[in-house]
């Protein structure tokens, strides 16, 4: 009796703790603030958030195709595993909150945490209203908040947010701050937030900027605090910007940040990234494209001071008229510091190119200590003028203890004398083991002295290289799939290559390129110059004959990977050239082995006769940029081939068209004919 009693007590306490979740629809077109908040009886305006007791586990539908003026302010605390979460429901459009000219932010939302919000949309244009700064989000909590644990963004547009007219440009889509006069409170930090796959469109400032001021890696180092209480585990990823005037993401007192899959297109005066009093960010698979700054920044990242161990790798830069990277820090300001900054793996094209003294591909100033930027790649074809490497004091004192090296720097235009290289050799810095090819020359300091310990003139032998349209044929929004495989097919370093086995390896080299080709060494082969590592790409095409160079090495006596010819030559003279040989996977240097899986196969099917052809199963047909044409034709003698309803590509990813047995990997055509042949041509 006493366990069937303690059974019926964990039964009932089971029943009333799922009966706390509920959900809240809001329709400005149907509801009524007087109704229960049911799907049937939905609320109308965005008051309730603040006026409602919401619990953790509730879900609040806003309507599709609604708009929903006024501006809101509330605190939803729900816990990380059951958050509350704000979503849309119905058909059509996000629903669109567009604020209040009498209010600075559309959601304020304070002392949050465990809440998730999802497929909203949010503007607020109000230039000619007196409040200077505008902001879709706006997380900044009250003092002594303590951990906000687990705030998500997840699909949000921010559009056509900008303040009154004495603007400073400081608008924001999202924005956060913890007040750096804490000492007195409880500590308070974000830890566990996440802005993923949202877009941020003419933003009249900032995109995103999280600025934690309570106990962050500066307290601890300048102003020597006991405690460190840094912002922790935000992630910033899939995101999309267009015209925002300066960043896309700023940070300020977060550790382990994380920055990636991120595309920037256009800003007017500041960096892609800027990470300032940061320790340990990773920015990494990134593009950004026509950043602009008449003065000063405007680079794919730039490394402002009091950080520590910033990392930023694997992104792209494409007119960027700072440069790719820049390492500052402001030596006026007592004890400031930029520390083991490491920059590497990245490829810029067009950047560096303004006609200032703070701009080129690398440029490292000021009390910048310990930096490592290697294996780069900063290609300038289209601007007049660019500047490879540059050193500069800022507040007096000059970089010290940084490395540069293993970079490749190839321009047309001409280069500019603001270089300050002598300072690259002084007070322990290092710069050796880079490529300076198109009209480059490896520098020289004003006295004549070679700044470069290792410098290489060579060609970089660029498979493809550049051209004007980079971004003609990628989508207005392209993914990072999409953009690195546009890419893998123009700047690669080709055969013969003077970068390759042409570096120096570090003890933490990464284990990767830019494409995700191995860098361990091979026999002890040297790292290759630039982003993208040579030797163990199995996607190299120097000739562009669509047989990669690794497979033509290894039939190196009949085949050479400069001479495209060869693909239509018959090594082995078994009537099957080169080329088929490769696509069939046969061994040109063998009669006996021509790679064909057998030639047609007869099936009768309710009466028809039906021809098959078996495909070789290769897994890489897309990434070496095959397309397999389809034809059918019903009379051997007087052949009129017609087209089979798709092109094939990529069979291994299980893209098949309607004519491929996805079983079998035997294409076949079928049609309503008495007798039917078929015939693939790989091109």
């Amino acid at each position: 009796m006493l366990f069937l009693n303690k059974m019926l007590i964990i039964i009932i306490v089971c029943v009333v703790s799922s009966s706390y979740a509920a959900d809240y629809y809001i329709s400005d077109i149907s509801g009524d603030d007087l109704n229960d908040g049911s799907f049937q009886n939905p609320w109308k305006s965005i008051s309730k958030l603040s006026t409602h007791s919401f619990q953790s586990g509730d879900q609040i539908f806003f309507e599709r195709g609604n708009s929903f003026a006024g501006s809101v302010t509330f605190t939803l605390q729900g816990l990380a595993n059951t958050p509350i979460i704000i979503d849309a429901y119905g058909s059509g459009n996000k629903p669109h909150f567009i604020g209040s000219s009498t209010h600075q932010s559309v959601f304020k939302m304070v002392n949050c945490k465990g809440v998730e919000l999802r497929n909203l949309h949010f503007s607020a244009f109000y230039p000619s209203h007196p409040i200077s700064e505008r902001y879709g989000i706006d997380l900044s909590p009250n003092l002594g908040a303590g951990d906000l644990e687990y705030v998500h963004f997840i699909n949000l547009d921010f559009s056509n947010i900008q303040g009154g007219s004495n603007s400073d440009h400081m608008s924001c889509g999202i924005y956060g701050l913890i007040p750096e006069e804490n000492n007195n409170y409880q500590n308070t930090r974000w830890n566990n937030l996440l802005i993923d796959n949202c877009t941020f469109a003419n933003i009249d400032g900032i995109a995103t900027f999280i600025k934690d001021q309570c106990y962050n890696i500066a307290d601890v180092i300048v102003r020597e605090t006991d405690t460190y209480y840094p912002t922790e585990g935000f992630i910033f990823q899939n995101n999309y910007g267009t015209n925002c005037y300066r960043n896309l993401l700023r940070i300020n007192g977060c550790k382990g940040a994380i920055a990636q899959y991120n595309t920037m297109d256009t800003t007017q005066k500041g960096s892609g990234m800027w990470p300032f009093a940061s320790e340990d960010t990773l920015i990494q698979y990134n593009l950004f494209m026509r950043t602009r700054n008449p003065e000063t920044d405007s680079f794919v990242c730039h490394f402002d001071y009091n950080c520590r161990g910033t990392v930023m790798q694997y992104n792209i830069g494409y007119d960027i008229d700072g440069g790719l990277v820049e390492l500052i820090c402001a030596s006026q300001y007592d004890r400031s510091f930029q520390t083991g900054a490491i920059a590497r793996y990245n490829l810029g094209i067009d950047v560096g190119f303004r006609d200032t003294e703070n701009a080129a591909g690398i440029l490292i100033s000021g009390n910048v200590d310990g930096g490592y930027v290697y294996n780069n790649t900063v290609i300038t074809y289209d601007q007049p003028q660019y500047k490879a490497i540059s050193f500069k004091n800022w507040g007096g004192a000059w970089p010290s203890n940084n490395i540069i090296c293993n970079n490749v720097f190839y321009a047309l235009g001409t280069e500019s004398t603001y270089l300050n290289q002598i300072r690259g050799i002084e007070r322990g810095n290092q710069i050796g083991y880079n490529m300076y090819a198109g009209n480059i020359s490896p520098p020289v300091a004003w006295t004549q002295q070679q700044v470069d310990l290792y410098p290489y003139a060579g060609d970089p032998k660029f498979i493809n290289p550049y051209t004007s349209d980079f971004l003609s044929n990628l989508s207005s929004n392209p993914n990072w799939d999409e953009v690195v495989q546009y890419l893998s097919k123009k700047f690669k370093v080709g055969y013969n290559s003077d970068a390759i086995n042409a570096g120096f390896r570090f003890n933490d080299h990464p284990d990767h390129d830019f494409y995700s080709n191995s860098t361990v060494s091979i026999n002890g082969i040297y790292p290759t110059l630039g982003y993208h590592d040579y030797y163990n790409d199995n996607y190299v095409d120097s000739d562009l004959d669509k047989m990669p160079d690794v497979w033509e090495l290894q039939y190196a006596s009949i085949l050479n990977p400069e001479f495209a010819a060869d693909k239509w030559q018959d090594a082995d003279g078994d009537g099957v050239v080169n080329f088929e040989e490769f696509v069939f996977m046969g061994d040109p240097s063998d009669a006996q082995d021509n790679g064909f899986q057998g030639d047609y196969t007869f099936t009768l099917v309710d009466g028809e006769l039906v021809v098959h052809q078996t495909l070789p199963i290769r897994k890489d047909w897309d990434t070496l940029g095959f397309s397999i044409d389809t034809y059918w034709a019903s009379n051997l003698n007087q052949v009129v081939w017609s087209t089979v309803d798709s092109t094939i590509v990529a069979l291994s990813s299980n893209q098949f068209a309607s004519g491929v047995n996805a079983q079998t990997n035997q294409i076949e055509v079928i049609d309503n004919v008495d007798a039917v042949f078929y015939k693939t041509i790989v091109r």
